[in-house]
């Protein structure tokens, strides 16, 4: 079997690869974009009772309802914080995969310039043994003679 047919192999592996690392690059980064939307989201509802708590407080607010609003909004709060956490740990995730994708797929396109080579290699070399046999047609059956003692004439 040809070198190239064999590289090709490889490289068929390799491009799997980059792609099942792209995949998971992939699902990593809409996995961060949920949980930064996620996070937005509490952030601003978090601004919005806070703002609804300074509103009603100016009007006039029971101190049960006042407390209650209190005690939402640190809740609130407590999300915001864990949720920004998920984000971050998405963040160094999608870091992580964007490496391993980056890796694999150099060393993909190192094996597609590989098998080119060997291709463009083993292309010129039939074309070499091709113009041989054209020049020196004598030659044909000759080229791997079978090693062993030669009779005399």
């Amino acid at each position: 079997m040809k070198k190239s047919k064999r590289l090709t192999k490889i490289l068929d592996l390799a491009v799997d690869n980059e792609r099942d690392a792209a995949k998971a690059f992939a699902e990593c980064r809409q996995q961060l974009d949920s949980r930064t939307e996620q996070l937005e989201e509490l952030q601003s509802l978090h601004n919005e009772y806070v703002q609804q708590i300074k509103t009603k407080g100016e009007t006039g607010l029971d101190a049960g309802k006042l407390r209650d609003y209190w005690a939402f909004v640190e809740r609130l709060s407590r999300a915001v914080t864990q949720q920004m956490q998920f984000v971050s740990q998405s963040e160094k995730l999608v870091d992580s995969k964007r490496g391993t994708w980056s890796k694999r797929r150099a060393h993909a396109r190192a094996m597609e310039e590989l098998v080119a080579r060997h291709r463009a290699r083993e292309k010129r070399e039939a074309v070499r043994r091709m113009e041989n046999d054209a020049e020196d047609p004598g030659n044909r059956g000759r080229q791997n003679p079978r090693p062993g003692p030669s009779k005399p004439d």
